[in-house]
């Protein structure tokens, strides 16, 4: 049997990037950012688990050029959960982050 820690990392991405199930980002900029993401090396769930909720409901309005997504971001990449501190990986994670992010300021210029 697997263990179920060992289940979870089988199961969750390294992000999940929600969009309302396209109501908040068009899925042109949403297929551009996902595929930044996996650019840089990352797995990407779309919606799953996590699809957003108030924030995109209120601001993604794609038909006025108006697009919401929501980033999330598996805390085990970054976090030494047994003692809660940064985890050695942390740094890399957030310079690897940096660039993932100048990238997708780029998407639909």
């Amino acid at each position: 049997h697997l263990s179920i820690r060992r289940q979870r990392q089988m199961c969750i991405r390294d992000r999940v990037l929600g969009d309302r199930f396209g109501s908040s980002c068009s899925a042109k900029i949403m297929n551009e950012i996902r595929s930044v993401f996996q650019d840089y090396g990352f797995t990407v769930s779309y919606n799953i688990p996590f699809s957003g909720a108030y924030i995109l409901k209120n601001y993604g309005h794609p038909s006025m050029n108006q697009h919401a997504i929501q980033i999330e971001i598996d805390r085990s990449l970054y976090l030494d959960e047994r003692i809660v501190e940064k985890s050695e990986s942390f740094k890399g994670l957030q310079n690897k982050l940096t660039k993932v992010i100048k990238d997708i300021i780029l998407v639909g210029k």
